[in-house]
């Protein structure tokens, strides 16, 4: 154990010197491009007094290098910073690095508009949604999934693997994102999650969805009633809550607060509010949950 434990602090100690680094190559760059500027202004200045204003022409592409070498300075910058964050959680990049391109992108959303990938945990972890696990557990995971996403499909059965290892660690919260772009029943069925819920049958009526999610892009409207009798849910209640989408508005909301939290596809997760997106294995998961459990 003292092993493992002086393993990490020698990977910690090595990000902070990356991370010492790459802040002496900013600061370089940013020494250099000062010069340079200097440099043309001298230039200029000079030119002027001899009265050849001719050169101001040349300032033209002396802008356009100096904004594209803000831009580029911007962005390294902002990795810097996320990296940064991501050390500061104790997630070691490598594990972040496995995030899959399996992931459904939501049309029309600018996956370059999110916000900060750090958000607060309680912002996102709702009290009516459908959950599973300890409130008392040391990780709360938040996942915005779609029914008909194939990757959300994919990652639920390795997430109920996960929380059969983990069974006083983590808490699952559920929250709906349907990607009703591309996906025409993914909305519907959210909405019939919710009426699940309220009979206390979700998690039942979310592995039938999954399993049935042919049937979904066929879109077949009675499959949700034919769940809803195979899981043993009250018909008529049922019936009476999807027809007249009661839940409409609820879906809405989580559909808006994951836009708002940066979610911008499906599978989105947040471990204590850390974003990572896509669909991860196992491994991956476990990684994750090992490092916020030190």
């Amino acid at each position: 154990m003292n092993e493992d434990k002086q393993v990490n602090e020698n990977q910690r100690e090595e990000m902070k010197d990356e991370i010492y680094h790459k802040e002496q190559e900013i600061e370089e760059e940013i020494s250099e491009l000062k010069t340079e500027l200097k440099g043309y202004k001298k230039a200029i200045h000079q030119l002027d007094r001899e009265g050849r204003g001719w050169f101001r022409f040349w300032m033209i592409p002396l802008v356009i290098i100096l904004v594209g070498g803000g831009i580029l300075g911007f962005i390294f910058i902002s990795q810097f910073i996320k990296y940064y964050n991501f050390a500061k959680e104790g997630i070691p990049l490598e594990i972040l690095s496995q995030s899959s391109s399996q992931f459904t992108q939501t049309p029309g959303i600018n996956p370059s508009s999110s916000s900060s990938s750090l958000i607060t945990a309680a912002k996102l972890a709702t009290a009516d949604d459908p959950s599973q696990g300890k409130e008392s557990a040391k990780i709360t995971l938040v996942e915005f999934s779609d029914f008909q996403c194939p990757y959300s499909e994919e990652s639920a059965a390795v997430v109920k693997q996960l929380l059969q290892r983990y069974p006083d660690d983590i808490k699952l919260i559920y929250r709906d994102f349907p990607v009703d772009s591309i996906h025409s029943f993914a909305r519907k069925a959210a909405e019939a999650g919710a009426c699940a819920h309220e009979q206390d049958k979700f998690w039942e009526y979310h592995d039938k969805l999954f399993e049935n999610q042919e049937s979904l892009n066929n879109e077949d409207s009675q499959i949700f009633y034919k769940i809803a009798k195979d899981v043993g849910l009250d018909e008529k209640l049922f019936t009476t809550c999807f027809g007249f989408g009661k839940y409409k508005s609820e879906v809405e909301e989580d559909y808006q607060a994951g836009v708002s939290a940066g979610v911008r596809g499906t599978p989105t997760w947040f471990f204590n509010g850390q974003k990572i997106q896509g669909a991860l294995s196992l491994e991956t998961f476990e990684k994750i949950a090992q490092e916020l459990l030190k």
